[in-house]
């Protein structure tokens, strides 16, 4: 049980989609519903009237897009579940950190996942910024060629697993740090960072968008130029494919 519980808003205008939401979402202690809409109206005022943790918010609406409704969330924005039948919105779900994309119609178990991913949200990146060091102030220490180098995060595009060590690669350079992969996600992973495959960790902020390779398996393309392969047990860390 978390120590408070995640006030939820619906947004919504199946009547049946909004039910079901609901439904799944009163089974878990942790969460409470504060409203209901059916409208970007509606939502908007809720937004305006009380402080929401978590949208389950759907794209098409009929006086909006869903997304419109980002720029109404005041700071602290609340965490964001898109919930559409569509699938050609996930790629800019993801661009807004949509913290999950539920394509309808979807299964209890596939919901309690979104769930627990929410739940690890808060437990994991929310507490982290109340830290009295910002996130943009950490630097990896890292020894290249007998200096000791700060690098900051933002310029890094992506770290590469080498056994025990782990590869960073920013512009110009690689370098090498004695940490594994997974020990650099647990640190990285709430400055915009994500696991996308076992050997692979990539900046958010440097990636262009996902396709398909000539096989047909999915990577992300980085704005150097730069796929990485997106691994099938870390593609949920990215956006759910349906």
């Amino acid at each position: 049980m978390m120590a408070a519980k995640i006030a939820t808003l619906i947004v919504d205008d199946e009547p049946l989609a909004q039910r079901s939401i609901e439904a799944m979402i009163e089974n878990d202690p942790n969460f409470t519903i504060v409203g209901k809409a059916d409208s970007l109206q509606e939502a908007k005022r809720f937004c305006h009237d009380q402080q929401i943790d978590l949208v389950f918010l759907d794209v098409r609406l009929p006086d909006g897009n869903g997304f419109e409704l980002l720029h109404s969330f005041a700071e602290p924005a609340p965490v964001t579940v898109f919930v559409t039948a569509y699938d050609q919105f996930a790629i800019r779900a993801f661009e807004v950190e949509g913290v999950d994309y539920l394509l309808k119609p979807f299964s209890k178990s596939r919901f309690r996942m979104t769930l627990d991913r929410v739940k690890t949200h808060f437990e994991r990146v929310k507490p982290k910024a109340h830290l009295t060091m910002e996130p943009k102030s950490l630097r990896i220490q890292v020894r290249h060629h007998g200096r000791r180098f700060f690098v900051d995060p933002k310029s890094i595009h992506y770290i590469e697993a080498a056994d025990y060590y782990a590869v960073i690669h920013v512009p110009g350079k690689k370098m090498m740090v004695r940490k594994s992969l997974t020990k650099l996600a647990e640190d990285l992973e709430p400055l915009m960072f994500r696991r996308v495959h076992r050997s692979y960790l990539i900046n958010l902020e440097q990636m262009d968008y996902v396709d398909r390779d000539d096989r047909g398996a999915y990577q992300a393309v980085l704005k150097c130029g730069t796929k990485i392969p997106l691994g099938p047990k870390y593609q949920k860390n990215l956006f759910d494919f349906g």
